[in-house]
């Protein structure tokens, strides 16, 4: 599993897992949201 570090203003705001921050909805699943649309 990869770890995943989200920051913010130099901040570590979430860490974790794919599945585990995708599913708290907060701002890593809205950049990779933007990200993956992207790609469609």
């Amino acid at each position: 599993m990869s770890i995943i570090v989200v920051t913010r203003r130099s901040r570590q705001m979430l860490v974790g897992g794919n599945a585990a921050l995708m599913a708290s909805g907060g701002r890593y699943a809205e950049l990779f949201a933007v990200v993956a649309a992207g790609y469609r």
